[in-house]
């Protein structure tokens, strides 16, 4: 079962501090699970970068201005597996 994202925090080097409902806290390295290129290649600046935000209503992580409207960068994890993935 995935569990949603309900806080994040941005921190250095691409990387995303996620705190999950079920209390659990991951590290995602977004450098490590995409290419900055195309709809992502602007998370390569880190204004833009940090300005990430979750929406509650889909459990996920999003950026504004294009990554929203076009499909948007998902992480999520299985309780049974405790990974994260992209979607």
């Amino acid at each position: 079962m995935l569990k949603d994202i309900i806080k994040v925090q941005p921190l250095d080097k691409y990387n995303l501090r996620l705190s999950f409902e079920d209390g659990v806290e991951r590290i995602a390295d977004i450098s490590q699970l995409i290419e900055f290129t195309g709809i992502f290649e602007p998370l390569k600046f880190k204004a833009y970068f940090y300005g990430v935000k979750v929406n509650p209503e889909w459990g996920t992580i999003y950026w504004e201005n294009g990554l929203r409207s076009r499909g948007s960068l998902c992480c999520r994890y299985r309780s049974s597996y405790s990974k994260l993935s992209i979607r």
